[in-house]
């Protein structure tokens, strides 16, 4: 659960780092193209940066989904 939550706010962080960056250069944009390009680019920047977290995410849904099944597979066989 705690590698979920650290991906959600690293995820979060970049786009906020991101809009920082649109929303302090002297650029004549709308706020919300400002938002569009800050999510793309975050979401590049993830692609990259957060591989390990999404790693560690998957083993663990993967982890959280094995054990389910053994324990309903144990429950039916009673």
């Amino acid at each position: 659960m705690r590698s979920v939550l650290f991906l959600a706010l690293a995820r979060l962080g970049l786009f906020l780092a991101a809009f920082a960056v649109l929303t302090v250069l002297p650029l004549e944009m709308d706020i919300f193209l400002r938002a569009l390009i800050a999510m793309a680019v975050s979401m590049l920047l993830s692609v990259f940066l957060l591989r390990k977290a999404r790693r560690d995410v998957s083993e663990t849904l993967v982890d959280s989904i094995d054990r389910r099944r053994a324990a309903k597979a144990k429950a039916a066989e009673k």
